[in-house]
């Protein structure tokens, strides 16, 4: 999970040190227990989105997992733009309030 905070008139070194004291008192503990206690898959219409952009650019992914990791890792070295230009071009379509996306 990435969030992003803003304050008008607030120093970048300042929001930064406040949003990382927030990460440690809140947000790291409910992170780590859902990643203890969630199967971490894609949700079935990016994963389908996904394996046809990239197969469009050349790249078989058959039988993919449903993990993002593991979907990732699967990708050819070579080709971690084409993933991460998929990922972009395929968020923006399925998730269009979404600000920013990271894989």
């Amino acid at each position: 999970m990435q969030l992003y905070y803003s304050s008008p008139g607030m120093a970048d070194d300042e929001l930064i040190r406040l949003s990382d004291q927030c990460r440690k008192a809140h947000l790291d503990a409910i992170e780590d227990s859902y990643q203890l206690h969630r199967k971490p898959e894609m949700d079935p219409k990016l994963h389908r989105a996904l394996i046809t952009c990239l197969g469009q650019r050349g790249i078989s992914m058959t039988n993919a997992s449903t993990d993002a990791s593991k979907f990732a890792e699967a990708i050819p070295g070579t080709k971690t733009e084409e993933l991460a230009s998929c990922v972009n071009e395929v968020s923006a379509r399925l998730y269009p309030s979404m600000q920013q996306v990271s894989f």
